[in-house]
């Protein structure tokens, strides 16, 4: 079972920016970035290198990729989208917590419905 949702501010003071995420991905164990990887060029039609941006992160347990998390592109609210695995929900409550800000979770319609 997977938990989406994202980490939002829990006030104005809050760290929950994009640059207070880009180093808690750099600090913590579990993130590790994706790879670079090899496209066709749309307009070219020339083999291009889409490198992911430094605000996205795998999250790895035990060697296992369990999920992903990236900063939002919305401007009017920070955030960070979470997709995992339910094991990662502590270190999700960490990240948060670090951020001084609060996980909120996506309830699915059939989750609603149960």
């Amino acid at each position: 079972m997977r938990i989406e949702g994202a980490i939002l501010p829990a006030s104005d003071g809050s760290r929950v920016n994009r640059e207070a995420w880009c180093r808690l991905i750099d600090g913590r164990p579990e993130f590790r970035r994706p790879q670079p990887r090899q496209a066709i060029n749309p307009f070219t039609r020339g083999p291009m290198v889409i490198r992911p941006t430094p605000d996205i992160a795998e999250v790895v347990i035990d060697g296992v990729v369990v999920g992903n998390v990236y900063w939002s592109t919305c401007e009017d609210h920070p955030l960070v989208n979470v997709s995992a695995e339910r094991s990662a929900l502590t270190l999700v409550l960490q990240w948060a917590a670090e951020l001084g800000g609060e996980f909120g979770e996506h309830r699915s319609l059939a989750e609603e419905d149960a």
